[in-house]
């Protein structure tokens, strides 16, 4: 028997208005289960189980709560192996679930999964394969259906090994839209005395019918790299990549206007490593890149050589150093494609993306569903902002609409954007050197590293000028028996973006017993922004503080295991951001009873934004109870 409690609430208070909703849900689950085999257990096994129960719900929107309503709840599984020991076996399978989550039944929205399928295997080395089915059906307000096919093919060898599958879906739902996919994939593995080559060709080919558009995807992937061991402690990999991808738009209408885009890349790099006695590191590496775009190409040459450094001094003492000397040749002509950049945000809610060269009109930020693992796009200064940071594009996430509940870097994002159109010739020289010293067992670690960047435009005129970077820092650790510090100075340099930036830390990481552990931190960062080429502005200092404690224990006897952790920040800026997270998990096991705890508050509080003040907290409370019966 299975006893579900589970608590949701959250308030979001702005200037204009105020949301505020919670939900509670019970769920009382009775669940059998049967396992055995027909005949014999190496003939068939089979596992059959069945659950069925009620739930009862309330809801509360702003200042409405509705009384308590009941609904059922159930579930079930089987699963049927033939020949489970033969090298050839057959699998079939069918199962429902509905997951604990507001409104599942209660509210008539009948959130449920349904899955069923079958599998034939077949196993004896070298050899491998497989053939699959499966139906995968999602209900909610619409019902999604997948038709997924399936086919594997392996052959493993010492020298020799081969991995290929085919997979077509199609998926229908109850509002019109179709879609169908086709996945190609094949790799190969050559290992032969000094030689490694590995090729890897994929491709993947979608159509979606809507009821407005219909869009076409292609995607082409072909990989190859060599690993070659030589003489006297060197070894060299040569690569080369080719990606293919084309998408064409057919509709009516301003939302949905007809289009093609297509995107080539291909890049080939070179890569010699050397070793000497074990202290001395050596590398050169030399990349070329072409990128040709419906908007337009970009065309990338980079060389670099490294040297690292690593020797044991008198007593426990050790030194670290590094050289590093490097060139990068870049032209631009046109506008290139759009791009999507997956993202994780930090504790503050930020993420940078990987190009400077960004045209803002074109910026759009999704945030990812992590039960469809769909997109759903965010509102500029309404759920997020962006700013030029240095030499970075950042985005702020401020908060995140209904439904997505908890703090914003729980959930993954996803970014689209397209570089500012121009053509030039871009030049950049760039060499650095590091230094480190580990002193009495690591007890103090002074480090030092100083990085030069030189540009010059070969042709044409780029979005922002030229720039001359250097960056100096300054760095002292400390560390002995569990107790931690640091603190760290950088300098930028720069004609476009310059900075200073100040940050020290204090941590203490202790095992109070052999499965018992506590986790303390502090960190406090300062860094200014000041007046460039590209930053016109007045100088501008962010600030961020954050303190941080967990403990976690095991206990094996008693079936126990418990987690208790809390986060405090504040981020100032043009904007001050006041954040307070604690997150609780607990598991007990004794005897036939499962107790399983889950809790969890987040608030943000956000000032200084042109809509006024804003305001969020969530509350989550998950308790579950299983008691075997028979």
């Amino acid at each position: 028997m299975e006893l579900d409690a589970i608590h949701r609430q959250n308030r979001a208070k702005s200037t204009a208005n105020t949301n505020e909703n919670s939900d509670t849900l019970f769920r009382e689950l009775l669940d059998l289960e049967l396992d055995g085999y027909s005949y014999h257990p190496d003939f068939l096994v089979f596992l059959m189980r069945g659950g069925a129960g009620l739930e009862e719900e309330r809801r509360s929107i702003d200042e409405s709560t509705d009384s308590w309503r009941t609904g059922s709840a159930e579930d079930y599984e089987f699963r049927a192996k033939f020949l489970p020991r033969h090298p050839y076996n057959l699998e079939v399978f069918t199962l429902m679930s509905a997951p604990l989550l507001a409104g599942s039944s209660v509210y008539g929205e009948n959130i449920k999964q349904y899955q069923s399928g079958s599998i034939l295997r077949y196993r004896k080395k070298p050899w491998s394969g497989a053939l699959s089915y499966t139906r995968d059906e999602f209900k909610d307000t619409r019902t999604d259906t997948t038709d997924t096919y399936r086919a594997d093919f392996g052959y493993f060898q010492k020298v020799f090994s081969l991995a290929s599958n085919y997979q077509h879906s199609e998926t229908t739902s109850s509002d019109g839209e179709q879609a169908h996919q086709d996945d190609y994939y094949l790799d190969s593995n050559i290992n032969y005395l000094i030689f490694k080559l590995f090729s890897e060709w994929e491709q993947e080919q979608q159509d979606r019918n809507q009821s407005f558009r219909e869009i076409g995807l292609e995607r082409q992937r072909w990989l190859e790299r060599l690993n070659i061991d030589l003489p006297w402690n060197f070894d060299t990999t040569l690569s080369s990549l080719q990606v293919h991808d084309a998408s064409t738009t057919q509709g009516e209408g301003e939302l949905s206007p007809e289009a093609e885009n297509f995107s080539d890349s291909a890049t080939y790099s070179f890569l010699l490593r050397h070793h000497l006695y074990q202290s001395l590191f050596s590398s050169l590496s030399a990349m070329h890149q072409d990128v040709e775009t419906s908007g337009g190409n970009v065309q990338d040459d980079n060389y670099h050589l490294n040297f690292d450094y690593q020797k044991n001094l008198y007593g426990d003492n050790s030194l670290e150093s590094g050289v590093f000397i490097g060139t990068e040749d870049l032209s631009q002509e046109g506008k290139p494609a759009m791009i999507q950049e997956p993202h994780a945000v930090d504790t503050f809610g930020r993420l940078f993306l990987s190009s400077a060269i960004v045209d803002f009109n074109t910026i759009e930020v999704s945030v990812i569903d992590p039960l469809t693992n769909l997109p759903t796009p965010l509102i500029l200064d309404n759920n997020y902002q962006v700013r030029q940071v240095g030499a970075q594009v950042e985005i702020q996430i401020i908060n995140l609409p209904d439904p997505f509940t908890g703090p914003v870097d729980q959930f993954n994002y996803l970014v689209t954007y397209a570089m500012e159109p121009s053509k030039f010739g871009l030049q950049t020289d760039n060499w650095g050197y590091s230094l480190r010293f580990r002193l009495l067992r690591d007890l103090i670690s002074p480090y030092y590293l100083h990085s030069e960047s030189h540009q010059h435009l070969t042709e044409g005129v780029s979005v922002n000028p030229p720039d001359d970077l250097i960056i100096d820092v300054y760095g002292l650790g400390f560390r002995w028996n569990g107790y931690g510090a640091g603190i760290e100075y950088e300098k930028i340099q720069s004609i476009l973006y310059p900075e200073n930036r100040l940050s020290t830390y204090a941590d203490y990481r202790r095992d109070l017993s052999p499965k018992t552990n506590i986790y303390l931190r502090l960190d406090w960062e300062e860094r200014q922004l000041l007046e460039g080429l590209a930053r016109t502005s007045e100088e501008l200092t962010e600030r961020l503080t954050s303190a941080s404690a967990s403990i976690s224990t095991r206990i094996s006897r008693y079936g126990l295991n418990a987690s208790l952790a809390g986060n405090v920040s504040r981020y100032e800026s043009v904007a001050t951001t006041d954040r307070y997270t604690i997150n609780s998990t607990l598991g007990w096991y004794f005897g036939k009873i499962l107790a399983q705890l889950q809790a969890g508050y987040a608030e943000a509080n956000t000032n200084g934004l042109p809509g006024g003040e804003v305001q969020r907290e969530d509350l989550y409370i998950l308790v579950r109870i299983k008691r075997k019966l028979f």
